[in-house]
């Protein structure tokens, strides 16, 4: 699966009733579908599910985050962010929704408003890998020169690892950005060679291109 430069995707909330106390079932039944068609990867679909379910009643934070994750899926960014930010409305402590939004911004280059969010989503959940590694790799590859902190890239990419067990090849991946941002290349090189261990990212375009960059000693993406 190609990786996209900035956006890393959405996460969605496996919630088991988004919906409150006397709200109808039909809603919940709706919410459900959508979890499914988005978890296969039918993201029209899921976006059509959750819109059902929000006209049912599913006014709340969870259908609004996943509705914003499928916007994001299919790179409808704006549509993405408007569900964020009601999510955000309805639960402002949502550390899910803040690191979704910063991925959005993210894909949209407004850098950062990617970078306040991702930073709020970690002050919310220290805990949160998903986030270090969106903010490590927005550290480590913005197409912004100003944006752009190898040292502090590779402080999140590890802590990301750490926490997601370094079983991860996405998060592997972007170890290996930010050393190379940083400009340790041969540490970019060795990351980039785990990462591509797994079977599937081996086979990733992207990533091949990565690994020839690292090698010539030059970053992702590489300094006109």
């Amino acid at each position: 699966m190609t990786r996209f430069l900035l956006f890393l995707g959405c996460s969605i909330a496996l919630a088991a009733s988004p919906c409150a106390a006397g709200q109808p079932e039909a809603a919940n039944a709706a919410f459900g579908r959508g979890i499914a068609l988005q978890e296969a990867g039918r993201f029209p679909e899921a976006i059509k599910a959750y819109d059902e379910a929000i006209q049912l009643g599913a006014d709340n934070s969870v259908a609004f985050n996943n509705r914003g994750a499928a916007y994001g899926a299919v790179k409808q960014f704006a549509r993405a962010l408007s569900d964020f930010d009601r999510a955000l409305e309805l639960s402002p402590a949502y550390a899910e929704a803040y690191c979704n939004r910063g991925a959005a911004y993210g894909a949209l280059k407004q850098y950062d408003r990617a970078v306040r969010d991702l930073d709020k989503a970690i002050a919310l959940d220290a805990s949160y890998a998903r986030a270090y590694n969106n903010l490590a790799w927005l550290l480590a590859t913005a197409e912004e020169p100003s944006i752009r902190n190898g040292r502090r890239a590779v402080e999140l990419a590890l802590k990301a690892c750490a926490l997601s067990g370094c079983r991860d090849a996405s998060v592997i991946d972007t170890v290996a950005a930010a050393y190379a941002r940083k400009g340790d290349f041969a540490k970019a090189v060795e990351w980039q060679d785990r990462s591509m261990a797994d079977p599937q990212r081996a086979q990733d375009d992207d990533a091949q291109a990565r690994l020839k960059l690292y090698r010539a000693r030059r970053p992702w993406p590489p300094d006109n």
